[in-house]
């Protein structure tokens, strides 16, 4: 995941600026966008557990989604850095620019599941 995010502040300085944001009364939380399938299922809990711990509301979440260029440039990319996943990708993109309904429905019980647990909304829910 570090690849594809080279240029933006570590996760634990996002965190702690979520959290001195969250101790002054606002709302806060993380957007898991995009969910890079494969790469990403197995830190899902802790991703979560640590929204909570550092105050954290609610968790965000939309899939990848591999539209004209972009899909091309981004599994070009994905041969070069995980080679082991290309084949997953195409079978898991190969009729829409979305990963299979099947996928989505997997990824979604376990993260509704995880925010229940952990007590995180799936939205932004304002204070009046």
């Amino acid at each position: 995941v570090e690849y594809f995010e080279r240029f933006v502040p570590s996760i634990t300085e996002r965190l702690e600026a979520m959290y001195k944001l969250s101790k002054k009364g606002i709302t806060t939380g993380v957007a898991l966008i995009p969910i890079l399938p494969y790469i990403i299922e197995d830190e899902l809990e802790d991703i979560i557990k640590k929204v909570k711990e550092y105050k954290g509301g609610y968790l965000l979440h939309k899939y990848l989604e591999l539209k004209g260029d972009q899909r091309n440039i981004f599994l070009s990319t994905l041969k070069e850095i995980y080679p082991s996943l290309s084949e997953k990708y195409y079978k898991l993109y190969k009729e829409s620019y979305l990963p299979s309904n099947e996928y989505q429905l997997k990824i979604n019980k376990i993260i509704k599941s995880l925010c229940k647990e952990y007590k995180l909304r799936g939205d932004i829910l304002l204070p009046a």
